[in-house]
């Protein structure tokens, strides 16, 4: 059986996360995805901001994480013959896929208006920072930036310590998720109603629907949340949240236990006084509890009058609101990653066998594959010339426009595809 996408062609202008997860989903669903780099490449595909070397062969692990199962193509979109290449090759895509600022592509061509009336069935997906519209729709945008006025930050870390920020790109990949959503919607109203459209998402928005009951629960109650110690924001009570172990180690608790086993928890660090305390004798009464701090403290000692494989076995039975804490040594070996096949494997030069996150959405009948990622800047730009119909001498001058830009980026210290330049 054929892949869900398969015959679904896609050009993908895309850097850093939220575009290329995007274009990495569909790819691995069957879709052809045509990656354009600059002449010297993504930015994220070199090494930066890493604490350990690697193989200059490889990638940097961001771009190897977000590019398999791509075809990928170096030209100077700002060259006369790249634009033309570009151009023809969105003329017969079913998809354009871009993170790059708007008011950039409309310079050279690639808005919407333009491309709609190159291929009115064509759909044009662009991914942004704050939205199309707005005092700061053209305003810069990393991950942070987005976690911050999203309000993720100011219910993360604790209430005694700065504000803080999530430990991993929770904009940007929840961007490229509802990306991946829209295009699906846009491609399925195309089936129906025969016309292609714009399809606009963004890393802030994404982190509001992210917290779509957080901040319903302001807007109805004028509630306003701030960080709490190891636990949601909106979560009652101070026997809940994340403790640490006589060992170091961190464990995750949500505090449903019945009286006997609270005994028992009590009891087992030698605290049976606490178990007799009628304030807190039973889930709801703890739960309940309007100060939690005196609580937490009392439970934090708990913890940590054990190691975490001794919790571990105390709270063996499932259905008991325990986890403990896994770094990502952990989960990269986790059984549970690894049989869901939520962790794959691929080979790397220089590296061999590597683990990556596989696509985690399940199709019975027409499964994602987890495909090799292709390392070599450019490597199948000619091969793709060749097949969009360019002759050999065409070829040739297109390739050395896109070697005379790689030459003026590289003695400029580098452009941006998607900057105001």
């Amino acid at each position: 059986m054929e892949s869900a996408l398969s015959g679904i062609k896609v050009v993908e202008l895309g850097i850093a996360i939220q575009g290329p997860a995007a274009g990495m989903y569909l790819a691995e669903h069957g879709a052809e995805v045509i990656k354009i780099e600059t002449p010297v490449g993504e930015e994220n595909r070199h090494h930066f901001g890493y604490g350990k070397s690697l193989p200059k062969a490889v990638p940097a692990p961001q771009f190897v994480a977000n590019n398999r199962g791509k075809r990928l193509m170096t030209l100077d979109a700002k060259g006369e013959r790249g634009r033309e290449v570009l151009r023809r090759l969105i003329a017969k895509a079913d998809v354009f896929l871009t993170n790059y600022r708007e008011n950039a592509l409309n310079r050279l061509g690639l808005g919407y208006e333009d491309l709609h009336r190159l291929n009115p069935q064509l759909i044009y997906a662009i991914a942004s920072g704050f939205g199309s519209e707005g005092p700061v729709a053209d305003r810069a945008m990393l991950d942070p930036m987005a976690q911050a006025r999203g309000g993720l930050a100011s219910v993360t870390g604790s209430p005694d310590r700065p504000q803080a920020l999530a430990g991993a790109a929770l904009a940007d990949t929840t961007g490229a998720a509802q990306l991946i959503v829209g295009i699906l919607t846009a491609l399925v109203a195309r089936e129906r109603q025969g016309v292609g459209q714009r399809v606009g998402t963004s890393s802030y928005g994404a982190l509001l629907w992210h917290q779509a009951f957080e901040l319903t629960y302001t807007s109805m109650t004028e509630y306003v949340p701030r960080s709490s110690e190891g636990i949601h924001p909106l979560a009652p009570g101070g026997s809940s949240g994340v403790f640490r172990t006589a060992d170091g180690r961190a464990v995750a608790f949500l505090d449903t236990l019945s009286p006997e086993l609270w005994t028992e928890f009590c009891e087992v660090a030698g605290k049976p006084e606490l178990a007799r305390e009628s304030r807190w004798d039973s889930a709801y009464k703890r739960l309940a509890e309007e100060d939690p701090d005196e609580l937490r403290a009392q439970v934090a000692e708990i913890f940590a009058s054990r190691t975490a494989a001794q919790w571990e076995a105390f709270f063996s039975d499932p259905y008991l609101m325990f986890q403990r804490v896994f770094d990502y040594a952990d989960v990269l070996n986790d059984p549970q990653a690894l049989e869901n096949g939520y962790v794959s494997e691929i080979e790397l030069p220089e590296m061999g066998t590597t683990r990556v996150i596989g696509n985690t959405i399940e199709l019975s009948e027409t499964p994602a594959e987890v495909k090799p990622l292709a390392c070599e800047l450019g490597e199948h730009t000619e091969a793709i010339l060749i097949e969009y119909g360019y002759s050999p001498a065409e070829v040739s001058d297109i390739l050395k426009e896109t070697e005379d830009a790689k030459s003026r980026e590289f003695q400029s210290g580098g452009l941006q595809f998607g900057s105001d330049d």
